[in-house]
């Protein structure tokens, strides 16, 4: 691997979170790498730099009909061949449950560092000599964002007014601060633009203080057991009435009937219980030995397949009440 590996992720939980993190760290504390810069996009992103590979891949299939898995496969050699791009196409059904794995390793109090208003951007992973304050030989830091300076859009609210009685002096918030300190014609326009310098944290502000931190308590040793992420309850019987309506509406184009039937009999699983698939098709690990010491994979306890009841998820979208009709010539504001 090169001395830096810089990786960049969205801020999806699957991403942006502890057991990222501790990976990153054990790569540079198994001196796989000297650095990992782990860098989340901000929140409301367009594009990131692999997109420019998926254009390719759009490119080529805009205007084609892809009918069956294998089809898709043959699509992205193709399209990124044309590109000098080699690719490799690998079908990854089962994955390691690493949070459970890493569970253990990982400092319980790390917290406030993914979500919200607290997201820190950036995290550097750096290799340095072992010693009481870095005992895995890694010092690690992070950034509210990647660039030195950055503009800050703020909304501004009035607050309201606090009672008069009483002589209790109350802290002043956050939004009254931003308020006291704009201008008339910012508050008009309800934004304030606010030039930031970024600092690598921690920072160094009195003796004592440490000028880095780390994730992991410990590094895995082999004795901790792998185990498969559970795959989601129904989710054979869903493919199973998918390749069935496929079928029967595409079935009369080439291949699409045995293509289909070939995925869903012999590449596929071909039941709920992720363990019985990895008795057949073994787990990928990346760098199983060099991270993990060989940590052996339970492929006899069965995993209880996931259960998502979508009725109790909070809503996530309204609805737009946006019909015309006599009583009302102009578009809802809803």
């Amino acid at each position: 691997m090169p001395d830096t590996v810089f990786a960049q992720i969205d801020g999806g939980s699957e991403n942006a979170n502890t057991t990222m993190k501790g990976i990153c760290e054990l790569l540079v504390a198994r001196g796989l790498t000297k650095q990992v810069v782990l860098t989340r996009l901000p929140p409301g992103h367009t594009h990131e730099d692999i997109d420019a590979v998926f254009g390719k891949i759009w490119k080529y299939v805009a205007g084609r009909t892809i009918y069956t898995p294998q089809g898709y496969h043959r699509a992205l050699v193709e399209s990124l061949r044309r590109r000098n791009i080699d690719t490799t196409v690998v079908n990854i059904f089962c994955v390691p449950d690493y949070r459970l794995y890493m569970k253990e390793y990982l400092d319980s109090t790390l917290t406030r560092c993914d979500k919200e208003k607290w997201a820190e951007l950036q995290w550097i992973f750096e290799s340095v000599e072992k010693n009481d304050l870095y005992p895995n030989g890694v010092k690690v830091n992070y950034r509210k964002y990647s660039a030195d300076e950055v503009y800050v859009i703020d909304e501004l609210t009035q607050p309201k007014e606090k009672p008069t009685e009483g002589n209790c002096e109350e802290k002043e918030s956050e939004v009254e601060k931003r308020w006291r300190a704009a201008t008339p014609a910012t508050r008009d326009y309800g934004f304030d633009l606010r030039k930031y310098k970024v600092n690598t944290h921690p920072v160094v502000e009195k003796e004592g203080d440490v000028d880095g931190m780390y994730v992991l308590k410990a590094l895995p040793d082999g004795t901790r057991v792998f185990h498969p992420q559970p795959f989601v309850k129904g989710s054979r019987l869903e493919l199973e009435k998918l390749v069935s309506k496929t079928v029967n509406k595409f079935g009369n184009v080439p291949c699409v009937k045995p293509e289909w039937e070939a995925w869903r009999d012999c590449e596929a699983p071909q039941s709920d219980d992720a363990v019985e698939y990895c008795r057949h098709r073994p787990l990928k690990i990346p760098f199983w030995d060099q991270l993990f010491s060989g940590s052996p994979v339970d492929i006899i306890t069965s995993v209880r397949p996931v259960v998502t009841d979508i009725s109790k998820q909070q809503p996530e979208y309204e609805t737009t009440n946006s019909v015309l009709w006599n009583n009302r010539g102009q578009l809802s504001n809803l």
